[in-house]
């Protein structure tokens, strides 16, 4: 690792490798708190020292295992952290540390956006966006949306057996009108006429119909109707980017 170092460090006056390994650590140890794991942290900072680099040269220098280097790589340049700008061999730069924070700052922005809605929503039942209704009501309304639906049903939910318990029959009964019905669930299920989407980051269970009515709840315990559109729309969101 030394001698690769000692070579990156000729650009930088004055180079005192014991205060480089101090940035060094507190560098990945920050990009470790916004996600990453640690080959990657690592990567990514001695890629950003190094100006630019192949990943056998960064793996060297970062004290990489190359077995694995290329796939630290791969999920960088997935997640928008580093840039190919070479075909053979492939050359990565970093992606600035400006564009990243901008970036995420933009997803957690919108995020809470939703949260805010959902919140607005259920604390004060602004225009009648959100009801609370009681669980017989809840499959009422289940089975009368499932009746009206005329082209797509879409459910996400991140306790499928304890859905599929309640909801099986009126599931078989919305594949047998011909609607599309898609599910979105942390595990992969096979179901005929379902098509299955895997979601780790269901956390609400969920069931639209036709984009138009929704049914929620997170505990199982309170439940939710809506029809109010724009809140629907926040909602399904998920669904463009799964399906």
């Amino acid at each position: 690792m030394y001698e690769a170092l000692f070579e990156v460090l000729k650009g930088f006056e004055n180079a005192d490798l014991a205060e480089f390994e101090r940035l060094t650590s507190n560098a990945i140890s920050a990009m470790e708190s916004i996600g990453l794991c640690k080959a990657e942290a690592r990567a990514y900072v001695y890629l950003f020292v190094s100006g630019y680099g192949t990943v056998d040269l960064i793996a060297g220098i970062a004290s990489l295992p190359r077995t694995s280097a290329y796939r630290t790589f791969r999920n960088l340049e997935k997640k928008g952290f580093v840039r190919v700008i070479g075909e053979e061999p492939r050359i990565y730069r970093v992606v600035s540390p400006e564009i990243i924070a901008s970036n995420l700052a933009g997803r957690i922005a919108e995020c809470f956006e939703t949260l805010e809605k959902y919140r607005n929503a259920l604390e004060d039942g602004r225009a009648g966006a959100v009801l609370k209704v009681k669980p017989e009501e809840f499959w009422k309304k289940f089975n009368l949306m499932i009746d009206t639906c005329e082209r797509e049903l879409l459910i996400s939910t991140p306790q499928f057996s304890k859905f599929w318990k309640e909801c099986a029959g009126a599931v078989q009964h919305a594949v047998a009108k011909g609607l599309r019905v898609v599910v979105l669930t942390p595990k992969s299920v096979n179901l005929n006429g379902v098509e299955c989407v895997v979601d780790g980051s269901i956390r609400t269970t969920e069931i639209v119909a036709d984009r138009k009515a929704m049914l929620f709840t997170a505990n199982w315990k309170d439940f939710y109707f809506t029809t109010q559109p724009e809140f629907i729309a926040h909602v399904t969101v998920r669904w463009k980017k799964s399906i």
